[in-house]
């Protein structure tokens, strides 16, 4: 046999049924009964739902009408009163007859379930023996109305509980399928000496001597297991299998414990009772054979998070644990469609029909699988991957400096096609001052092209994005998500910050225990400007001063204060020691005498390349070398130029230190050309203005090409404009290109070629002999006229590629 309960606790049988009825009479022969139906004892009265209700003559012989109670144990019923006798002696005392029985449920036994209260109902006190006509009996009602309550015997209330109970699941059923979800009323009898649900075949074989039933399907029910009514829904769960798989028994030789098909059986029966009543948690006379508060099948866990919403009472109260938006009614017609057409034997049949039906969600029931780690179904559940944290397109190198609005994004990838559309990508943020804490800037639910992406005003005050409804939350990666009620200020300046990228599949709960993220270097974050991109020259070439940057790491390029064995980032300000604060920016030793003084490497102007600005030169420090750094980016053949070209004109330094600079090409911490020294010079004859170097180096991702100006002696009159180029491009303009000039008068007209590139600039600066200095740069756009107090001028051009010419010097004659 199939299905036996097995009693484990001793069952409280309660001592009365509880009827409570008003009445009314609605016309002269016409009489109203109202009323409500209870059992259980009266610390706890339970409606009677959905049962039959028989009114009958005061003799018990043939009844008068019926009606069926709702789901709060209520009815009215009307009937004529037809009973014999001359008027005077017309007595109104019918009988009331409750049957356990409706359109989908009939609960049978011998002369326990029909009810009959003992006894007239007495409608009026008092009027039992005396004749009146109905019109005085309505009369007397109006005046009268009371409650009447009559206790049943104790030993009928379990059945009442048991056709309550079946029948609520009926009803929801038919509400939400529009149809009866069985063909025929299931009988159920009651009492017996097991629980269990079975067919006639299976019933002839078992010792249960109850007799036969007119359906093919009847359920058992014992005496204390009608005492639950989670019990006996679960077996009329059993019977809706039957009927929606008739006539394909499978189940019945599934009885195996731990099996992927008793499990789905037992799991079914399971689910429906926490369906019907929205709520997980059920009690019954069974042992561990059933789960208990979610736990047990995994038929049951998956189908119920399936179904469940926010408000349904279970372990995760106010939260939902499936992420399918049509809650309950919609997924459980889904989940009926298969039993009863596709008739899964297992999990895995569910899990193949649903995605064959319905694979706009499978993914969703995918999550429902993976989160109960259910053992009947081989689930493809790899973790995403997320590399390459980047700010603003470039990856982050500890003691980068970034400022303003950061575009920040990673590389997601997920070899599970299913989740692809559902990755998500936290990003975090992490300050020194809080180790332990990470706070998300955001969220990115739609990944395109395996690129996650948020932006991040750095200079504005924002408030951390929480991922939980509330509390602190954990995750795999060893930190703390902390909710903020309040905003984070704009940051002004921040050293050893770390950015976290934490990828899921979109499952709410993955991102607890997901070990897919990555942290960033340490990096510093200052506002004194905003942030400064320079234009983007074709992705094969590289070149500075035209793609000079106030981001470490902008355009593939950095900014650094030593030599290629040891050294640190440069710091992009405007405060240089011990000048103070200055009216332009650049790359620096820091203020004060924290860093070296001196140092600064600048660019040209930095809203528009094309024009010269400062000029774009850089300078050693005291003590300390100065270095630009350019990292590979993909495998391949580089070809790289250099000039560097003295900031100084004269040939007039009077130390002895003075010794100019020495510069030379690395390519990590291996020298690649001869070091060449550049010097402004103590006279003419020991001058040398500029120096221009060529070379070709194979490199891999990540090696690192570094322009390293060792500063010699002394740094004083070190400054040097400088020019690099690098590209992948064989045939790439490495080569400056060539000025050259006329004088017609005091009139200067400028001219330039370049063999391979586009001239984009011609620049030019005056020398004021009035004042001995040189006025800042200019950029040409039509002959000019000589001031009367300049003796001299120095002119270059500078290309498309950003190759810049080391400048010609012309004296003016008198």
């Amino acid at each position: 046999m199939l299905y036996i309960r097995i009693r484990l606790k001793k069952v409280i049988l309660f001592t009365a049924v509880l009827f409570v009825l008003t009445s009314g009479i609605a016309m002269a022969k016409q009489i109203t009964l109202s009323g409500r139906l209870y059992y259980g004892p009266s610390n706890d009265r339970t409606p009677i739902r959905y049962a039959r209700v028989e009114v009958w003559d005061d003799w018990g012989l043939y009844p008068l009408a019926s009606t069926q109670t709702d789901s709060e144990g209520r009815f009215t019923i009307k009937y004529e009163n037809n009973a014999p006798g001359d008027g005077l002696d017309q007595r109104i005392d019918p009988k009331l007859k409750v049957i356990c029985r409706n359109e989908g449920v009939n609960v049978q036994g011998p002369g326990v379930i029909n009810c009959i209260i003992p006894g007239p109902l007495n409608l009026i006190p008092g009027l039992t023996d005396w004749g009146f006509t109905t019109e005085v009996i309505e009369t007397g009602l109006n005046q009268n109305r009371s409650n009447l309550v009559y206790v049943a015997p104790s030993d009928r209330w379990p059945a009442f509980a048991s056709f309550s109970a079946m029948s609520d699941v009926y009803y929801k059923l038919r509400s939400v399928l529009k149809v009866s979800p069985t063909p025929e009323r299931v009988i159920a009898i009651w009492p017996s000496a097991v629980s269990l649900a079975n067919d006639l075949k299976h019933m002839s074989e078992s010792n249960i001597n109850q007799g036969a039933s007119s359906t093919i399907f009847a359920i058992f029910l014992s005496l204390e297991g009608a005492s639950y009514p989670n019990e006996a829904q679960h077996e009329y769960s059993h019977a809706l299998m039957h009927y929606a798989y008739f006539p394909d028994f499978f189940y019945f030789g599934s009885s195996e414990p731990n099996n992927p098909e008793s499990d789905f059986v037992e799991g079914w029966a399971e689910f429906i009772p926490r369906w019907a009543r929205d709520n997980d948690y059920t009690e019954n006379s069974i042992g561990s054979s059933h789960c208990e508060s979610g736990g047990g099948f995994d038929t049951t866990n998956v189908l119920w998070d399936l179904v469940d919403s926010a408000q349904s009472k279970d372990e995760s109260p106010n939260y939902d644990d499936d992420p399918i938006n049509d809650q309950s009614q919609q997924t459980f017609k889904k989940i009926w469609t298969i039993l009863s057409q596709d008739k899964p034997h297992n999990l895995a049949d569910f899990w193949n029909a649903w995605k064959r039906r319905y694979p706009a969600l499978a993914w969703e029931v995918k999550c429902c699988l993976v989160n109960n780690n259910t053992k009947w179904v081989t689930i493809k559940n790899n973790q995403p991957k997320v590399s390459d944290i980047k700010i603003n397109g470039k990856t982050i190198n500890s003691g980068d400096i970034h400022s303003g609005v950061l575009t920040i994004s990673a590389t997601v990838e997920d070899e599970d096609e299913i989740d692809i559309p559902h990755l998500k990508a936290y990003f975090f943020v992490n300050f020194p001052s809080s180790p332990r804490s990470w706070y998300c800037l955001g969220v990115d639910n739609s990944i395109s092209n395996k690129n996650a992406t948020i932006t991040w005003d750095t200079r504005r005050s924002w408030r951390p994005v929480y991922p939980y409804t509330s509390g602190q939350g954990y995750y795999g990666g060893g930190g703390r998500i902390d909710p903020i009620s309040k905003d984070f200020p704009g940051i002004n300046s921040e050293e050893g910050i770390k950015l976290r990228v934490l990828v899921t599949d979109g499952m709410p709960w993955d991102l607890i225990s997901s070990n897919s993220f990555i942290d960033s270097q340490p990096f510093n974050i200052i506002n004194t400007t905003s942030s400064i991109i320079s234009p983007q020259v074709e992705a094969s070439t590289f070149n500075l001063p035209r793609q000079f940057s106030s981001v470490q790491g902008g355009n593939n390029w950095y900014y650094y204060i030593g030599t290629p064995s040891r050294f640190h980032n440069a710091i992009f300000d405007n405060i240089v020691a011990p000048w103070g604060t200055l009216n332009n920016y650049s790359w620096n030793g820091g203020a004060g005498y924290s860093g070296p003084r001196y140092l600064q490497i600048t660019g040209r102007d930095l809203n528009d390349w094309r024009n010269p600005g400062v000029g774009g030169w850089l300078l050693p420090g005291e003590g300390s070398d100065v270095m630009l750094g350019w990292k590979a980016e993909r495998h391949g053949t580089v070809y790289i130029s250099a000039m560097l070209n003295t900031y100084w004109v004269d040939a007039t330094s009077i130390s002895s230190r003075d010794d100019g600079i020495l510069f030379s090409i690395w390519k990590g911490d291996q020298r690649i050309i001869e070091e060449s020294r550049v010097f402004r010079g103590n006279n003419e004859s020991n001058r040398i203005p500029y120096v221009f170097k060529k070379v070709t180096i194979n490199v891999t991702p990540g090696d690192m090409i570094y322009f390293y100006i060792h500063r010699g002696n002394w740094q004083d009159c070190d400054e040097m404009y400088y020019s690099f180029t690098i590209s992948y491009d064989s045939n790439a303009d490495l080569d400056h290109p060539h000025s050259t000039h006329s004088i017609s008068g005091r009139e200067v007209t400028l001219s330039a070629r370049d063999d391979q590139s586009e001239i984009f600039s011609i620049e030019y600066a005056f020398h004021d002999k009035n004042t001995n200095s040189w006025l800042a740069w200019s950029r040409y756009e039509k002959p000019f006229t000589l001031p009367v107090n300049v003796d001299r001028f120095i002119y270059r051009a500078i290309d498309s590629v950003g190759n810049l010419e080391p400048y010609h010097i012309v004296l003016v004659e008198r």
